[in-house]
């Protein structure tokens, strides 16, 4: 019996710690989103509402994707660089310890996001 109740209590703080986690995590995002946001006087209004709410748009530059993107942390874990007859492309990865590609920017060769995946 005691057994059980030592893995339930277990369940339910590993549950309330993930749940902290999630909020600590959107608090960091918010708070980061703002910071960056205050650097740009520069960015139109709805660049920032977008920034600050997380939305990815086809077109931000890479600094706004970034910070708008739920993986800001460490940035990605790889980037690639390549040309082609359409022009230079550069995709930035964000990839799990097993190799796995959970997200995924790509930009053009002006430097502005034209496509995004997350799995």
């Amino acid at each position: 019996m005691a057994k059980i109740q030592i893995i339930t209590l277990f369940l339910g703080l590993s549950l309330l710690c993930a749940g902290c986690a999630t909020d600590m995590q959107l608090h960091y995002n918010t708070k980061h989103r703002q910071k960056i946001i205050s650097r740009h006087p520069e960015w139109t209004e709805q660049e920032k509402e977008n920034v600050l709410a997380g939305n990815l748009k086809i077109g931000m530059t890479k600094e706004q994707a970034l910070a708008a993107c739920k993986y800001p942390i460490g940035g990605p874990t790889s980037k690639k660089k390549a040309t082609t007859t359409y022009g230079t492309r550069e995709d930035w990865f964000w990839q799990s310890y097993q190799g796995n590609v959970f997200y995924h920017m790509s930009f053009d060769e002006s430097g502005r996001l034209d496509y995004w995946s997350e799995n």
